[in-house]
């Protein structure tokens, strides 16, 4: 049954109860979920003065507030997402793969570890920002990006 809702309907019959969570969760988890689903926007927002996660029916034309794990979406930046996963990005520029869903977070090789990626640090020694370089090495020209610099 699980497996022929639409994601708004999955999210209610996963909070009726832990049995039911669990069922849902692996529903999820294992792709099961209906094919079709009708779009719906995850977005970030501020409920008395702390940032809430909120999803947007486009079927029901109503709002929702979403409870996920830690570290919540709302401490982080959203990049993009593909196939109901979530890319995300710490204060830190740290990657997240995100399911909003199931909860389920995958960390992400640092950026630092891109050879063109070099961190910047400030005067206490913590990372200021990333400098991105693009050498082509038979022409003879080095391209430097900053990202601040707009």
């Amino acid at each position: 049954i699980f497996s022929t809702l639409e994601i708004l309907d999955l999210i209610r019959a996963g909070s009726v109860c832990n049995s039911w969570r669990s069922a849902y969760t692996s529903i999820c988890s294992l792709g099961h979920c209906k094919p079709q689903q009708t779009p719906c926007l995850l977005y970030t927002f501020e409920s008395d003065s702390t940032k809430a996660t909120g999803l947007y029916s486009l079927a029901e034309k109503k709002a929702y507030m979403l409870t996920l794990l830690d570290p919540a979406l709302p401490s982080r930046f959203i990049i993009g997402s593909s196939h109901g996963w979530i890319i995300t990005a710490d204060e830190r520029s740290e990657l997240h793969l995100v399911n909003p869903i199931t909860g389920k977070q995958i960390a992400l090789p640092p950026v630092t570890t891109i050879e063109q990626v070099k961190p910047i640090f400030d005067d206490s020694g913590a990372v200021h920002k990333y400098k991105y370089s693009w050498y082509t090495g038979h022409d003879g020209f080095r391209l430097t990006l900053d990202p601040c610099s707009g």
